[in-house]
């Protein structure tokens, strides 16, 4: 299986990414109209998706929980904060198409779900739109979090994701979001952030 870093509405550069089995981390786009196979290509959202429509896409495959694809079993968790959630639009604005969405982190009764399945399965491979909190302190940029006025990197679902390695260590952790090709091993846990429309195969 191959996974693909966030797209961002590249759909056609996406697309050309899409052979044999594929899987898409978030931040896929806000229109879901000219998707390939459902079969063979899937997805999940990310902060920059239309959680109006994304449910309707044969492609999504939701919001939590242990999945296989392509004979390969692994946990995913959709989702993460939008730092510049204060530059978009939540409704329709002078023209403007809506932007950012209320629900693009999971409810705290999704999360406990989340991390119960989590620690029953005990996954060796996790893919998440996000990463841990600890993980993100190192992969992200503080001067970034500081030109938007945030004081450092956790939110609900990075504080999630970080108790989910601390119940258990898979062996590989695949994410995106932070539009870095960046690998690590951190306490016994291979970290991968894919860049934008980057892949690798597991």
């Amino acid at each position: 299986m191959k996974i693909i870093g966030d797209v961002h509405g590249k759909i056609a550069a996406y697309k050309k990414l899409c052979e044999g089995y594929t899987l898409q981390l978030g931040d896929l786009s806000f229109s879901y109209e000219d998707m390939p196979d459902p079969t063979f290509h899937k997805f999940f959202g990310g902060n920059h998706d239309n959680y109006a429509l994304i449910n309707g896409c044969p492609n999504n495959i939701g919001d939590f929980g242990w999945r296989t694809h392509d004979e390969t079993p692994f946990f995913f968790v959709r989702g993460a904060y939008s730092i510049d959630s204060c530059y978009r639009r939540q409704g329709w604005m002078n023209g403007e198409k809506q932007s950012w969405w209320v629900n693009e982190e999971l409810s705290l009764e999704e999360m406990y779900k989340a991390l119960a399945e989590y620690e029953q399965c005990k996954p060796t491979l996790v893919i998440t739109h996000t990463c841990p909190s600890s993980v993100s302190e190192v992969v992200g940029s503080s001067r970034v979090m500081e030109s938007y006025g945030l004081a450092g990197f956790n939110s609900k679902t990075n504080e999630l994701l970080q108790m989910m390695v601390e119940v258990h260590k898979p062996a590989l952790w695949v994410f995106g979001h932070f539009h870095k090709s960046w690998r690590r091993s951190i306490r016994g846990v291979e970290y991968v952030c894919l860049d934008e429309l980057e892949t690798i195969k597991v």
